[in-house]
């Protein structure tokens, strides 16, 4: 199994927008075969801030993921949101 945890801050004046966008994502993100968990948690301390953890089958399912029309379409549509985004792919060992 794969995991992708990805830290992003966005613009404060759009956090709430870029919540909600978040959520449709991970709802479709959930919808492909290869994905096993799409978890979204918002900072109480810093509510421009955003974790994100997936978890993946493998190495196919991430790139059928990257590949996929809705990650492109949740990209265009955050880009001018997103101030940061941290991205760490590690292998799930338990």
């Amino acid at each position: 199994m794969r995991i992708i945890a990805v830290e992003i801050t966005v613009d404060p004046d759009q956090a709430d927008a870029f919540e909600a966008r978040v959520i449709q994502h991970s709802e479709n993100t959930l919808e492909e075969d290869g994905c096993r968990g799409f978890e979204v948690a918002r900072d109480l301390s810093d509510p421009a801030r955003f974790m994100i953890w997936e978890c993946y089958r493998d190495d196919e399912a991430i790139e059928e993921h990257k590949n996929s029309p809705h990650l492109a379409a949740f990209r265009a549509d955050t880009k001018d949101m997103v101030k940061n985004r941290n991205l760490i792919i590690a292998e799930l060992l338990r």
